[in-house]
C-alpha cells in the first residue's frame, strides 16, 4: 500500500543524507519509492528550494507535480498567521487522500529557513 513520509531535518543538508539512505533502502528491496522531492530553505533566503529527486520511479510513476503541490500547500500552512485554520482549510480540499490537517501542521513546523525536508 502507497504511503506518504516526510522526513524533516535541522539543517538544510540533512536531506541530502536522507536522500541517500532513501536510496540504500530501496536498493537493498526494504521500500519502492514512487517519487522523492527535497526541501531546503537556506539561512537568507526568502523562500524554500524545492528539487525533484530523479532517477526513482522504476514503474514510469515518476511525476513531482502532486508533491510539488503538496509541498506548495504545506509552505501556506508554515507561513500562515492561523497554521491550524489553513491547514484544516487545505485538508477539506485533499480528503480522499489520506492527508490530514495534523500532517500539513506538523511537516509545516518543518519548513523553516536553515531546515531540509
Amino acid at each position: 500500500m502507497p504511503t506518504l513520509t516526510a522526513w524533516c531535518y535541522q539543517t538544510p543538508l540533512g536531506a541530502k543524507v536522507g536522500e541517500v539512505r532513501l536510496r540504500r533502502l530501496q536498493d537493498a528491496g526494504a521500500l519502492e519509492v514512487q517519487c522523492a522531492l527535497v526541501v531546503t530553505w537556506v539561512h537568507g533566503a526568502h523562500r524554500p528550494r524545492t528539487g525533484h529527486v530523479r532517477h526513482w520511479g522504476r514503474h514510469g510513476r515518476d511525476d513531482p507535480g502532486p508533491l510539488t503541490a503538496l509541498a506548495r500547500t504545506i509552505l501556506a500552512v508554515a507561513s500562515s498567521d492561523a497554521p491550524q485554520g489553513a491547514a484544516d482549510t487545505a485538508a477539506e480540499r485533499l480528503r480522499g487522500t489520506g492527508i490530514d490537517a495534523r500532517f500539513l501542521v506538523g511537516v509545516g513546523r518543518h519548513f523553516a529557513p536553515g531546515r531540509s525536508v
